[in-house]
């Protein structure tokens, strides 16, 4: 039976600013259903609340990458 170690939200951005996608790729896997539907709530259109999702996360991704992410 494989292992995994399962990492906290702020291991996850320390690894992900350090150039590992994959952990970037488990928060987004971590928040995306919440954060959808958190914006779908209000916008009540899937298609801009699929756009302002993907903006979302690349901004958070673009602020992880420059090290300018403050937990």
């Amino acid at each position: 039976m494989p292992s995994f170690t399962i990492f906290a939200d702020d291991q996850l951005v320390y690894r992900g600013a350090t150039c590992d996608n994959n952990t970037l790729n488990e928060l987004i896997n971590r928040y995306k259903n919440k954060l959808y539907t958190s914006v779908f709530f209000p916008v009540k259109d899937r298609y801009l609340s699929k756009d302002i999702f993907q903006d979302t996360f690349i901004k958070a991704i673009n602020t992880i990458n420059v090290g300018k992410y403050t937990g």
